[in-house]
């Protein structure tokens, strides 16, 4: 279990296989993702702590979605050209 990352890495890849072995041969591999909610509900976290961070003046979206709500990327933050630029304009013929 651990954060989102980058797709495209080894990390992301290496997900990806688990999640297949988690279907064909369920003996062999698990995988678990979550989000804040769960320790949320269970008196784990606090909400506030969450709504601290989303309100904080460093909040960054795409970092918190990679660290609390498990969420891959597509692209690094600074990278020149945007994937979801890209894959919003793509017109397949």
């Amino acid at each position: 279990m651990t954060t989102a990352g980058w797709k495209g890495t080894f990390a992301y890849d290496k997900l990806i296989q688990l999640l297949v072995w988690m279907v064909t041969e369920p003996e062999k591999a698990f995988i678990m993702g979550g989000t804040w909610r769960i320790p949320v509900l269970v008196k784990l976290l606090d909400k506030t702590f969450i709504k601290d961070l989303q309100q904080d003046g460093t909040y960054n979206e795409a970092s918190f979605d990679r660290e609390y709500e498990s969420k891959w990327s597509g692209t690094t933050e600074n990278a020149f050209f945007n994937g979801e630029t890209f894959d919003k304009h793509r017109v397949l013929n």
